[in-house]
């Protein structure tokens, strides 16, 4: 008995010391900076975790020859080679002898990053006794999720991959992952709705709603994700009665109560949306669905210049899932709408680094980049003061800035963009409009035939004359505008989200006959901003062309070719071709003052350029060439 007893008292000393041990070790949590470690590769090269600079990392802490350790690290160096996440950092840390962990790596042919732990870490991450531990970091080491152990944890982990490269927008490989961790485990309704989410993004909606059905018919947390989202399938489709009728039948789930407020919000019922988003961020998701209510929100209170509360709501947004770039450029548009471009310029090139292919960012960044050598280049800056100080004196005084001499020549196209606002359903983007007139205003100016207003000198002057959205939707403010910019074009459009895809139109206003000969009004997608701003800009340019072709006179002829008096001012090119003419004027006939047609006679086309003349060569005539016989621009067949 005494024996017995003895033991039971070493037994509670020896746990008491081993417990002891463990509770003293800070062990990583998730939301908590992972803490720094210095060790070996397996061919002597040093790794510290400080020196990493990646958005994306695992660390994987495994059992040498250890099946639970294989499938892992497999796993993960399947995601970084086979999938090509090339974002992605993994590597893989063990406690056992360097020559048993040399033998395995070089057995199971590992491409990643293998430590050999002589220095505590595993100790430091609480990776010692469960095998595998797997440490998904984020950007700036954030802890993100930690997954221990084989088997079921196999499964969470390709899960847990999957829902974070959803976050990525790297639907891609979610997808393979998603499918992947489908087949591991057939009675787990979470890969399969994670695959059915990135089929969605693909466009393959008919195959989503098959996967969503079928998981309808599962009991359980399967008809709940699964109704989910079929609610986000009808919602896609346009049928808002369908969409609102299943989101209303779910409980507990965030994205529900985000397209309900999605719905309400494209109706005008801002304050009933506001609630319903409110409502989505006390709910659970995905990883990559929880940001969107908080971020939305934010956007609420952009639109309403209360930038305090939607910065809050923007880092709210980052904290539950930071990759959401979304939220990040978000808050950068926070910054440039407060003249704060050096601090939005931060936070656009973090957020092009998070994710480098995102096009709205770089376009962010780029914009950023524009202003801040603006504000450094004095000249320039002095220039536009200048010049808007003129332009407000025209401005109240009504005053044109002046008519031409010459009636047919055609003066320099110059067009300026007013504002495109924004209709429809809430994005999750905020400046897409702002990208968009910048963007299409310096495609059009780099073709030379159309000079646009510069976008630093518009904002200064509306800003100078007080005027905002509402003031220039009034046509009579924006022809009033136009005359004193001496812009022949004044467009002005919106941007009409759906939940599809998006609708542009534009409305192109002539400030002197107060006509609108252009309209363009097509289907658009933002996402894809470098195909949006090619089309656009060429199908504009094509019918600037169509309504306003180049007029001007032979001022000479010289041989088998004619001097014009149009040049690189009005944006003439060498292969244009144009009409000489004959005839117009008017005659008089029993007190009436008759005009007559000019007729074409021959055909030139321009062979060289110089700032205000070209030179084009006779292709043919009928009759002699005179003087100051006018010419008119034959526009090419698809406006090239």
């Amino acid at each position: 008995m005494k024996v017995s007893r003895i033991w039971i008292y070493v037994l509670l000393i020896f746990t008491s010391i081993v417990l002891g041990n463990s509770v003293s070790v800070a062990v990583p949590k998730v939301g908590e900076k992972a803490p720094n470690f210095e060790l070996k590769d397996l061919g002597g090269k040093v790794f510290r975790l400080k020196d990493v600079d990646q958005p994306f990392i695992a660390i994987c802490f495994f059992a040498p020859f250890s099946k639970a350790s294989e499938i892992s690290l497999s796993t993960l160096q399947d995601l970084k080679t086979k999938y090509g996440d090339d974002q992605l950092l993994v590597v893989g840390i063990t406690k056992s002898p360097k020559s048993r962990v040399t033998e395995f790596a070089q057995k199971k042919n590992l491409k990643i990053s293998v430590l050999v732990d002589n220095a505590g870490v595993s100790r430091l991450y609480g990776a010692e006794f469960v095998l595998p531990t797997t440490y998904i970091l984020g950007p700036d080491q954030e802890v993100l999720d930690v997954i221990q152990g084989g088997g079921e944890s196999g499964v969470k982990l390709l899960v847990t991959l999957a829902e974070r490269e959803m976050e990525r927008k790297r639907v891609n490989i979610a997808k393979k992952l998603a499918e992947k961790a489908a087949s591991a485990a057939k009675n787990d309704p979470k890969p399969k709705a994670i695959l059915a989410y990135a089929k969605l993004k693909e466009g393959k909606i008919d195959e989503a709603e098959n996967d969503f059905r079928m998981l309808a018919k599962l009991p359980g947390e399967g008809e709940v994700l699964g109704k989910e989202g079929l609610a986000h399938v009808y919602w896609v489709k346009g049928d808002k009665e369908k969409a609102w009728e299943l989101a209303n039948d779910v409980t507990g789930r965030s994205s529900v109560h985000v397209i309900k407020g999605d719905i309400l919000y494209s109706e005008g019922k801002r304050n009933e949306a506001v609630s319903e988003y409110s409502s989505a961020t006390k709910k659970k998701g995905f990883a990559f669905q929880v940001a969107t209510p908080f971020n939305k929100l934010g956007r609420v209170y952009v639109k309403n210049e209360n930038f305090r509360k939607a910065d809050k709501l923007f880092a709210k947004a980052l904290e539950v899932d930071p990759y959401s770039i979304e939220a990040l450029s978000n808050k950068g548009v926070i910054l440039e709408k407060q003249g704060k471009w050096e601090k939005a310029h931060k936070v656009y090139k973090k957020a092009y680094k998070l994710n480098p292919r995102d096009e709205i960012s770089l376009r962010l960044l780029k914009r950023a980049e524009e202003m801040l050598e603006l504000a450094k280049d004095a000249k320039r800056a002095e220039r536009i003061d200048r010049l808007v100080k003129e332009l407000v004196k025209r401005y109240r005084e009504n005053k044109a800035s002046g008519k031409p001499v010459d009636e047919w020549t055609s003066r320099p196209m110059v067009l300026a963009f007013l504002n495109v606002d924004e209709k429809g359903i809430l994005t999750e983007r905020a400046g897409v409009p702002e990208i968009m007139v910048n963007d299409l205003s310096a495609k059009l100016a780099s073709t030379g035939r159309v000079k646009v207003v510069e976008r630093a000198l518009l904002d200064k002057l509306l800003a100078e004359l007080n005027l905002g959205s509402s003031d220039l939707a009034d046509p009579n403010t924006s022809l009033r505008l136009g005359r004193v910019l001496a812009a022949k074009l004044l467009a002005s459009g919106m941007l009409i989200y759906q939940p599809r895809n998006a609708f542009l139109t534009l409305r192109l206003i002539d400030s002197e006959t107060s006509a609108i000969p252009i309209v363009y009004s097509k289907p658009v997608n933002p996402n894809n901003i470098n195909r949006v701003i090619k089309k656009v800009s060429s199908d504009i340019l094509e019918k600037i062309r169509e309504k306003y072709p180049l007029q001007g006179f032979v001022i000479q002829k010289e041989g088998n070719q004619v001097l014009i008096n149009l040049g690189e001012t009005q944006g003439i090119k060498p292969g244009m071709r144009f009409a000489l003419l004959e005839g117009g004027g008017t005659i008089e006939f029993k007190g009436k003052k008759l005009r007559r047609k000019l007729v074409k006679v021959g055909e030139i086309e321009v062979s060289s350029v110089e700032p205000d003349v070209s030179y084009a060569k006779i292709l043919s005539v009928q009759g002699q060439i005179k003087s100051e016989m006018k010419i008119r621009e034959i526009p090419k067949a698809g406006g090239k």
